[in-house]
């Protein structure tokens, strides 16, 4: 089992995991699992995710809109 952690100074930092348990080997045994846990260390690091991820919920919720106004008028 490998453990590392990879900090993240601010929002706009980005880092990227790859993992390859056998170089060699193509097989099922060499597929791993990676579990990617964030934690906020400070306040700031909670908002700046909260405003970077506002505009998804925007879209998710003019797409339900969509759906149920169209489920409307098939009735």
């Amino acid at each position: 089992m490998v453990n590392f952690e990879v900090s993240t100074k601010s929002l706009t930092d980005v880092s990227v995991i790859l993992m390859r348990l056998s170089p060699t080997d193509s097989s099922s045994d060499a597929l791993g699992e990676i579990r990617i846990t964030p934690h906020y260390v400070d306040d700031e690091l909670i908002w700046s995710g909260l405003a970077a991820s506002w505009p998804a919920f925007i879209i998710f919720g003019i797409a339900v809109e969509g759906l149920l106004y169209r489920s409307k008028n098939e009735m």
